[in-house]
């Protein structure tokens, strides 16, 4: 069974716009709030800081458009309780910020019109009220897939090679599938990866499956989360929905080494369930820690950061 911490509220801000009247006087949406609007939807949930990296510009002009857009309706903000930074002076947290219903709109209504000024198809924007009702351990699951998303965005931005081609955290990459086995007949297994993504190098295309882990889950949980991507990406669902499908590695990211650890064992110590043909095995299964890169120093997450079952020295996940 699946360990879950408390389901603990966050702490919702509530916009003010009366009180910062003054200064942002009418709020009239500009280029640059579209793209942070996109950037935070396309994220889901991002905090401040990541947001401030992602985004090229002054960073003390993109915090006071952020606030706008807070305090005018446009974005949600939140702050979980473990992310109250020590650091500064009390109630000056780590904000983190996911849509609200009027950004939703908002976004809705320029992608319409883009699509009617190019006589294209508007791209849906597929959001919900409940999605700025979450409780505070899916917020800091959100955050950390959020984490590997921007620095790993960063370190490829602006690069040649390798390139950054997709980044899908829909529940189009979730997949199952059935096994027959002689003796306990049919069995079904599913997936529901954090993310999907996928990198160019030359002309080789490489997919990856994103993993976030909190350490929340037991054992169990785990194994039967090898298990799954095991049988999955032997499967004729895979491998013929993805490019170059055989060229795939499952990217764990967990809290600490020790967590790291402890993934790795428990990896080492399962029974195969087959022999997979062409391609895979242990080696489908990459992991590091968030202690080993850092979205200060983004190029972190291309050194030599990742381990194996198979290679106990440490990789580069792109070369």
């Amino acid at each position: 069974m699946t360990k879950r911490p408390p389901t603990t509220r966050l702490k919702k801000y509530k916009a003010q716009p009366q009180e910062y009247e003054g200064l942002y006087g009418k709020f009239t949406l500009t280029e640059r709030d579209f793209e942070m609007l996109e950037t935070v939807y396309a994220y889901r949930h991002i905090t401040s800081d990541q947001l401030r990296a992602v985004i090229s510009g002054s960073a003390q002009q993109i915090s006071r458009r952020l606030q706008g857009l807070f305090h005018n309706g446009f974005l949600a903000r939140y702050v979980p309780r473990r992310r109250m930074r020590g650091d500064l002076e009390t109630g000056s947290p780590v904000m983190a910020y996911g849509l609200e219903t009027k950004g939703y709109k908002a976004l809705t209504e320029v992608r319409e019109q883009d699509a009617a000024d190019s006589g294209e198809d508007a791209e849906e924007v597929a959001w919900k009220k409940a999605y700025s009702r979450r409780q505070e351990w899916f917020l800091e699951h959100a955050v950390m897939i959020s984490n590997v998303h921007a620095t790993l965005d960063l370190a490829l931005r602006g690069r040649g090679e390798p390139k950054l081609v997709e980044w899908d955290q829909s529940r189009d990459v979730r997949g199952e599938v059935t096994v027959s086995f002689p003796r306990k007949g049919d069995r079904t297994y599913r997936i529901a990866p954090d993310a999907h993504f996928a990198a160019t190098e030359g002309t080789r295309l490489s997919n990856f499956f994103l993993e976030a882990d909190r350490a929340t889950e037991e054992s169990r949980r785990i194994y039967s989360k090898f298990v799954s991507y095991w049988w999955y990406l032997q499967s004729e669902h895979y491998l013929e929905n993805y490019e170059n499908a055989q060229d795939v590695r499952v990217l764990f990211v967990t809290t600490t080494e020790r967590r790291l650890e402890n993934l790795m064992k428990w990896l080492g110590e399962l029974e195969k369930p087959n022999s997979p043909k062409g391609h895979g095995g242990f080696g489908w299964f990459w992991f590091t820690s968030e202690e080993r890169f850092d979205l200060a120093q983004p190029e972190s997450i291309l050194e030599p950061i990742w381990q194996t079952v198979t290679k106990p020295d440490r990789l580069r996940v792109l070369a």
